[in-house]
């Protein structure tokens, strides 16, 4: 199965004809690796196949990764960004639908093989540690957005925490998700995690009008 993936590390300059061939080169690379990775699985993959499969000189490669375990971090982390860049919170967002959990769910679905293989092989948890980074990122984001746009002064806990928690109760779905090979679609998953987050980060929102409870 052919894989491909989008570039979104660095903008191109048209004026930086190097730059153009760098991001190429390691968009030939990290392309090569997930085909690679859809056949055989991660583990038994060697920087040699992955210079074969791209059409790219060993010397090359190690220009641009240091090894394999390199290009497979900066391999996620292009897919991340494209992810970032589809779940921006635009102006006039609300708490719901929850884009991020349904991309997020949709995202590894489309990927599912490759997510398997991350789970399956050596652990993998610094992987899903940087997934759970990523997701908090936008969790972050999403909520101190929604809180503008709504009107709310403040939380009762810190963002930083609604964020983490929101973050993690996502990736530990995900996990499970993967684990009990995709039981139920992508929009029944971010549906259901919706049902369980929304209410919890809603009554952790403050009307400017109503000071929070004491304790």
């Amino acid at each position: 199965m052919k894989v491909t993936i989008m570039s979104t590390n660095g903008r191109l300059s048209t004026n930086e004809p190097e730059d153009r061939r760098r991001v190429r080169t390691r968009q030939m690379l990290r392309n090569a690796l997930l085909e690679l990775i859809d056949e055989k699985g991660y583990e038994s993959v060697t920087v040699q196949e992955i210079t074969d499969r791209a059409d790219l000189s060993r010397a090359t490669f190690y220009l641009h990764f240091k090894d394999k375990d390199e290009l497979l971090v900066a391999t996620l982390q292009a897919m991340y960004d494209d992810i970032r860049d589809a779940l921006t919170v635009k102006e006039g967002a609300t708490m719901q639908p929850n884009h991020v959990a349904l991309n997020a769910f949709k995202h590894v679905q489309a990927h599912r093989k490759l997510y398997k293989v991350l789970l399956g092989e050596r652990g993998m948890a610094a992987v899903w540690q940087r997934i759970q980074a990523y997701m908090f990122t936008y969790a972050h984001q999403t909520i101190r957005t929604v809180r503008r746009h709504n009107g709310y002064s403040e939380t009762r806990v810190p963002t930083e925490i609604l964020a983490q928690f929101s973050a993690g109760a996502l990736n530990a779905l995900l996990i499970w998700w993967v684990q009990h090979d995709f039981a139920y679609s992508a929009e029944e998953m971010a549906s259901m995690y919706q049902k369980m987050i929304q209410p919890m980060l809603m009554a952790n929102m403050v009307n400017p009008n109503t000071k929070p409870p004491t304790e």
